[in-house]
């Protein structure tokens, strides 16, 4: 009896020794935590004051925004011939992952539609037109940023 009674002590005090350990870690967590956090209000000052009030609120409304995530997994499905569940964990990261890259890739195009407006002279308090972004997708087509699209093939094996 007086051996388990030495080996219960001795497991116990074990486990406070990991417990130790987990709590130190903690602690650099949340200090890497808080260095992460006022890096990121530095970055976001030092943006706030380069921008315009109106580059603000696009900024503002661009991260805001998020695109539907039963569009992103038609996307997804249409592209890889892999079925998408927005419930599951694991497949969360790989649609969070696509929505990022979509506001890139529209971000982009509507940047350059901004421009294709600007050259051809147009009113620019007026909203961007169909034909300011036909030709923005066109000159990042030409450009190589986006990529030509895939013909189906119609006999499949």
């Amino acid at each position: 009896d007086k051996k388990d009674g030495e080996a219960g002590e001795q497991r116990k005090e074990g486990v406070g020794e990991d417990d130790d350990d987990e709590d130190a870690e903690d602690e650099l967590d949340v200090d890497e935590d808080e260095k992460y956090a006022d890096e990121y209000r530095q970055r976001e000052s030092e943006l706030m004051q380069s921008c315009s009030e109106e580059e603000w609120r696009r900024y503002e409304a661009m991260r805001c925004s998020k695109f539907d995530m039963q569009g992103l997994i038609a996307l997804m499905a249409r592209a890889t011939d892999v079925t998408l569940n927005a419930k599951s964990a694991s497949h969360k990261p790989v649609l969070f992952t696509v929505g990022g890259v979509c506001k890139i890739f529209v971000g982009e195009i509507i940047d350059t539609a901004r421009l294709v407006r600007r050259e051809w002279g147009d009113d620019e308090t007026e909203p961007l037109q169909p034909r300011h972004v036909r030709e923005a997708h066109r000159r990042l087509f030409v450009v190589g940023n986006i990529p030509q699209a895939r013909k189906p093939k119609l006999f499949r094996r």
